[in-house]
């Protein structure tokens, strides 16, 4: 374990790419070199979903760091049955998903002061047409509407940050959630529904 967890940071400000092959018979078998090829080649996609699902996107790279290191120890249990790509998916979503979690429940146990800095993610490019008032309105509604997605009960969540943030079709979300195309757009329709009622009180 100290192996791979010292591996990964190293692999991870690198921009390789390594087909996956045979690497994944070869990580079973204790190849660290071929994980870190896995985690040269994932590393963008695991790190941008960990971005959106959690509720801090400067946590992303942690998150991404476990995910990782969670993949590695459950190699064992990927059947190859469906892609190593949409296995990882999926590792990748409910870790940064469970860290989302325990975010909200640690502030929620303490009061923060308000930040030096505003929410990266409510930082939009001025258009310069606009006045100062508009650029305020659609940051705080993008804000508002990062935080009302984090509201979301978990499985409704999973499906709109892979739909509308990933840009994943409702067959992909479906694979990657192992649920029906119908359970798909029967989530996405409540998420959805929900959202509207949340940026309304807005």
């Amino acid at each position: 374990m100290d192996g791979i967890a010292a591996v990964i940071p190293r692999v991870m400000r690198k921009r390789e790419s390594d087909p996956d092959g045979q690497a994944v018979a070869r990580c079973r078998a204790g190849d660290t070199e071929a994980f870190a090829g896995i985690v040269a080649r994932y590393q963008g996609m695991v790190t941008g979903i960990a971005a959106r699902a959690a509720r801090d996107p400067q946590d992303a790279e942690d998150v991404a760091q476990e995910v990782f290191v969670r993949a590695w120890k459950s190699l064992h249990t990927f059947r190859g049955d469906a892609k190593f790509s949409t296995w990882l998916y999926r590792i990748a979503l409910n870790t940064a998903m469970r860290h989302a979690g325990k975010a909200a429940g640690e502030r929620k146990r303490r009061v923060e002061p308000a930040p030096d800095h505003p929410d990266p993610l409510s930082e939009l490019p001025a258009d310069p047409e606009e006045g100062p008032e508009a650029l305020a309105w659609k940051r705080m509604s993008h804000a508002a509407l990062r935080n009302a997605v984090h509201t979301l009960p978990e499985k409704h969540r999973a499906v709109i940050i892979l739909h509308y943030f990933e840009e994943k079709t409702s067959e992909e979300i479906a694979e990657i959630l192992g649920v029906s195309v119908g359970t798909v757009w029967s989530r996405i329709h409540y998420a959805v529904k929900k959202l509207k009622g949340a940026m309304a009180t807005e």
